[in-house]
């Protein structure tokens, strides 16, 4: 978070002398740790994001319309700021960014952040994937229940008509030896895309239809 993305992001009441449209952290831009720095500008950014009428100017007509969408993609993009903040406070400024890491690969408390996330922007096949990848790693390490309580939430709050979701769902309750609510998981999967044929391979070696 240098001066340059301060200056372009920071709000106008924030601004280090005068009324031009070029702005600054004050907190930010003091002599301070790369530390203090990026928690002040991520701050900052993240609070100003909760209305991105702020930022955009659009055709009053198409307002509205817009204004739905929008609102829905700056509140995913908070919360991933969010997970971007609680990294920085564990970690420093010196981990990778969410968007380098290798698939499940972030600090837990990151991973969390991803399904409020995916609740706006469920067409971002990268951020679905990066929430399986963090559903298994959980389960790999052993909190196979944690990992069933996030797909769990994946389904009912983030991505509701994702098949492949509710199909990392139904695999992981068949492994930890649950066949009967897989059988009933896995035809929800078969509800939203009938020719996942992985579900209906699944189906037919637990002998159901």
């Amino acid at each position: 978070m240098d001066r340059a993305l301060l200056e372009l992001f920071a709000p106008r009441e924030d601004a280090l002398h005068d009324d031009r449209p070029a702005f600054a952290v004050r907190g930010a831009l003091r002599k301070a740790g790369s530390l203090e720095r990026l928690l002040v500008g991520l701050t900052s950014f993240a609070g100003y994001r909760r209305d991105p009428m702020l930022w955009v100017d659009v055709p009053h007509a198409e307002r509205p319309a817009f204004d739905a969408v929008a609102r829905d993609r700056f509140r995913s993009w908070q919360h991933l700021y969010g997970g971007a903040l609680d990294v920085v406070r564990q970690r420093g400024p010196t981990g990778l960014a969410f968007d380098l890491e290798a698939p499940g690969g972030c600090p837990e408390v990151e991973g969390m952040h991803y399904l409020p996330a995916l609740a706006g922007l469920p067409d971002w096949r990268w951020l679905r994937e990066q929430a399986l990848a963090f559903a298994r790693r959980l389960e790999v390490e052993g909190q196979t229940a944690q990992a069933e309580r996030y797909l769990r939430r994946a389904v009912d709050e983030a991505d509701p008509g994702s098949a492949s979701l509710r199909f990392a769902l139904a695999s992981l309750v068949e492994r930890k030896g649950d066949p009967s609510d897989a059988i009933v998981l896995y035809r929800t999967v078969l509800a939203f895309d009938q020719d996942y044929a992985a579900a209906r391979d699944a189906l037919a070696r637990l002998g159901a239809r």
